[in-house]
């Protein structure tokens, strides 16, 4: 999915310079967006690598069937839960 972020105003003052918009940093306070889980490290590492690998890489992992049943298992338990949103 694809969305536009509208420069935050803060950047489209006058005065700020062209430079300056050019490498502002993307931050989460730029758009409006709702938590769904949070994963912390070593595995938040691991997860991320992977599935990094997975999308630059040739063809789609083959994960075990029961791997991917615990995978499933995990996130619809995470998205049920209400502080996950």
């Amino acid at each position: 999915m694809s969305i536009d972020i509208p420069l935050p105003t803060a950047l489209t003052a006058e005065g700020v310079s062209i430079r300056d918009r050019s490498t502002a940093a993307l931050r989460y306070e730029h758009f409006d967006y709702h938590r769904i889980t949070k994963i912390s490290d070593p595995f938040c590492g691991a997860i991320l690598g992977a599935t990094l690998s997975n999308l630059a890489g040739w063809g789609v992992a083959d994960y075990p069937s029961d791997l991917a049943t615990r995978f499933g298992q995990h996130f619809d338990a995470s998205l049920k839960d209400p502080q996950n949103g």
